[in-house]
């Protein structure tokens, strides 16, 4: 994931729109949405699509996990 975030935060802003017309495995899009950017990745071989569907479904939830953490609870009136 480390050169593909680097790639995406130098050339790119929060909420432009990666393309990886090839995206295999999907680390230029996790990467991707790690960083705040919108993606689109296809690939012509299904399996890889499939891997790449469970790999950023995998990074949402380590995502969520890792916001839920880290958030506080707002004191009620």
């Amino acid at each position: 994931l480390e050169l593909p975030a680097r790639l995406i935060q130098l050339y790119s802003f929060a909420g432009d729109v990666v393309l990886d017309p090839f995206c295999g495995s999907g680390t230029t899009c996790v990467a991707a949405l790690l960083a705040g950017r919108r993606y689109v990745g296809y690939d012509i071989k299904p399996e890889y699509v499939e891997l790449a569907l469970r790999r950023i479904e995998q990074a949402v939830r380590q995502w969520i996990r890792e916001a839920e953490a880290e958030r506080e609870e707002v004191p009620q009136p």
